[in-house]
């Protein structure tokens, strides 16, 4: 007959193979930032001033797959799940876009979307909304992965920007970002939690 630290070591592998698909299936990642408007273009500056709020918040689906096979530059095309950006009084969605991250003597994090949908300005349509950090340095990211965790202070250009058709800086809008976190909801810490706490069970049964 199983000993009852065989069966409870034998209880939390099962959860690990159980849980840990579902989690990474489930990873969540939400990139909100402040700004301010540093740029208006002169055909959209009756709906914009210079100097207001940016207040931005993107979805990122963690487990989306990463298309491209070259290791210093992943592409995660469908990996937004929700966007939306407001420059002063103007809002701005999308429901869908990419992350594109390069690893290598830059270090880049872009997250767009060309779905944008927003109040016309001046007869323009809104068309895209992009999220772009810069790190000349190449040491703000570990990989081409799309990051569990960014740092406002390790990117030299950080900037959330918004386009209308035409897409020429004369139909652009965008300002430098003044905070920036990262986070993942809840419910998977506490998975991990729960299953570091039946692993230190297994380990008392011994």
């Amino acid at each position: 007959m199983p000993s009852p630290g065989r069966s409870l070591r034998v209880a939390v592998w099962l959860a690990l193979a159980l849980l840990a698909p579902s989690a990474a299936a489930a990873v969540t990642i939400t990139v909100s930032f402040t700004g301010i408007i540093d740029e208006v273009g002169s055909e959209v500056a009756s709906a914009f001033t210079l100097g207001d709020t940016i207040n931005g918040s993107i979805q990122i689906d963690g487990a989306t797959p990463d298309s491209n096979a070259d290791a210093s530059l992943g592409f995660y095309p469908g990996a937004i799940d929700d966007l939306s950006f407001s420059f002063g009084s103007y809002l701005a969605s999308a429901s869908v876009g990419q992350v594109n991250v390069t690893n290598a003597a830059f270090d880049t994090f872009v997250a767009t979307t060309s779905n944008a949908t927003g109040a016309s300005v001046g007869g323009l349509a809104l068309v895209n909304a992009t999220l772009n950090l810069v790190d000349s340095d190449g040491s703000a990211l570990s990989g081409d992965a799309i990051p569990l965790s960014l740092l406002l202070s390790d990117f030299g250009t950080a900037r959330a920007s918004i386009f209308f058709e035409g897409g020429d800086p004369s139909r652009r809008v965008g300002g430098n970002l003044s905070s920036l976190t990262l986070s993942v909801p809840e419910p998977s810490a506490l998975a991990l939690l729960g299953l570091a706490g039946l692993a230190r069970a297994a380990r008392r049964g011994r």
